[in-house]
């Protein structure tokens, strides 16, 4: 299966819960993004780099480039505009900054999950990163 074709993300006003932070790399909206602890900075997350990388925090609500402070989601309930199988569960993928199905892991990837679907396009967002490998 493919990584999400993620569209305009919506943040329900009543449950999402929005943070901003700097941004250290060009990032889309709908990227899923890591707290680089080495400049306090968010960038893509994958789960096949470093553990570190993989502990996504959140999805980018708006997009920017190194330097900017903008919004991320960090849990809540959000409509990500790609096409969802409801009661799936979502996680950081190995393409940087995308979202996939936990089906599509791969041996060696880390685990981070993210939320799974509520609807055909909204996620309940809720970053848990397991800390160990597939």
């Amino acid at each position: 299966m493919a990584d999400l074709t993620i569209g305009t993300v919506v943040a329900n006003s009543v449950t999402t819960t929005l943070r901003g932070y700097t941004y250290g790399d060009t990032i889309a909206a709908g990227d899923v993004v890591y707290l680089d602890s080495s400049n306090n900075k968010v960038k893509p997350a994958e789960c096949d780099g470093t553990q570190s990388q993989a502990r996504a925090i959140g999805i980018a609500y708006e997009a920017g480039v190194d330097n900017d402070t903008k919004f991320i989601c960090t849990s809540g309930y959000i409509d990500v505009g790609a096409a969802l199988s409801i009661g799936d569960s979502y996680v950081v993928s190995a393409n940087a900054g995308k979202i996939a199905a936990v089906a599509d892991l791969g041996s060696g990837h880390y685990v981070t999950h993210l939320g799974y679907a509520v609807s055909t396009d909204e996620i309940n967002l809720r970053p848990y990163a397991e800390g160990v490998q597939a």
